[in-house]
């Protein structure tokens, strides 16, 4: 899906583009609920679906729906950033750590976080931002891991104890060259979920009449920070919530053609683009290193707005953006 048709303040549908021919298509609906998640993925580091790029929130924001507490993105504390790890999840520390008391070392192999007020005693006990910032503050001073991040070691566990929490999973960490008895694996902040979105009402619907929107794409629930495990909760009560009052609300729409006549004329023009201007998948990848170095948990006036200047050029580019057409 690339765009939302809306005509006279009211949903209609999308234009979209089919994945097999390349061909854009329209897509008539008495209601639309947004369920795209959040933005997680425009960071360099990020534990997020390859689709969770924002692309719901801009449908919506070009459409004339309102966005709410867009500045405020959760980073989890202890994401994987080396060994290489394959196949597995880069958030999967944060429950071993709860249930065995990992310690989390600088790296001088000291424990660092009582330093910054949160002092653990072999207990998971430090909130996520504050160990954000401790990780962060540590490597600033030039105490981090060598790639970046800090230690988090599980050698003081023994090895029973490792396999009964861990399960197979301790055999998968063996296979990517890890053993938690005999090494500390290096971790850093990952950006992980997004507390910003659509602003709905109680029906979950936006601004746009007959368009709603559920899970982490719906903004201001969570405040400035989520609390851990709400975020399966907000996928099943938004979802069903909005699933429910759009199909109890829904208005018929035989064809939406006319209405999508705009967006499909730009589909056209962009699939006839040449090879030779700016590549998509570079300029993914630079935005991704923008907002990881200026747009992360610590964020100055400074860098936001070299960002900002940075992303103006991209968006200056844009129509010479190679699409591989004719």
């Amino acid at each position: 899906v690339i765009d939302l048709v809306v005509q006279d303040g009211r949903a209609l549908g999308a234009v979209a583009l089919h994945l097999e021919t390349g061909q854009a298509v329209t897509i008539a609906a008495g209601a639309t609920v947004i369920a795209t998640g959040g933005l997680t993925g425009l960071y360099h580091r990020n534990s997020a679906s390859a689709n969770m790029g924002g692309d719901g929130f801009a449908m919506a924001l070009r459409a004339g729906a309102e966005l709410i507490d867009m500045e405020f993105v959760q980073f989890f504390p202890i994401g994987h950033l080396a060994p290489r790890l394959i196949g597995m999840d880069p958030i999967m520390w944060d429950p071993f750590r709860y249930k065995l008391g990992g310690r989390l070392l600088n790296g001088e192999m000291q424990e660092f976080t009582q330093n910054y007020g949160a002092a653990e005693d072999g207990k998971y006990l430090v909130t996520r931002d504050t160990a954000t910032y401790a990780i962060f503050k540590e490597v600033e001073a030039g105490r981090g891991s060598p790639h970046g991040g800090a230690w988090l070691s599980f050698e003081h566990i023994p090895e029973t104890d490792l396999r009964a929490a861990f399960g197979p999973v301790i055999d998968r960490l063996t296979n990517n060259g890890i053993d938690l008895t005999r090494m500390p694996i290096e971790v850093s902040p990952i950006a992980h979920y997004h507390m910003g979105g659509l602003r709905v009402n109680d029906a979950l619907e936006t601004s746009i009449k007959n368009l709603f929107a559920a899970g982490e794409a719906v903004g201001g629930a969570n405040g400035a920070n989520r609390l851990s495990g709400n975020a399966i909760t907000e996928a099943f009560v938004f979802g069903e919530l909005a699933g429910r009052l759009a199909a109890a609300t829904s208005e018929e729409v035989k064809d939406v053609s006319d209405a999508a006549t705009p967006f499909l004329a730009v589909l056209e023009e962009t699939a006839c683009r040449p090879e030779g201007g700016a590549n998509p998948a570079e300029a993914i990848a630079e935005l991704q290193a923008i907002m990881q170095r200026d747009v992360g948990p610590f964020r100055t006036n400074e860098g936001l707005r070299r960002a900002l200047a940075a992303i103006d050029q991209m968006a200056a580019d844009l129509p010479s953006m190679a699409t591989g057409g004719s």
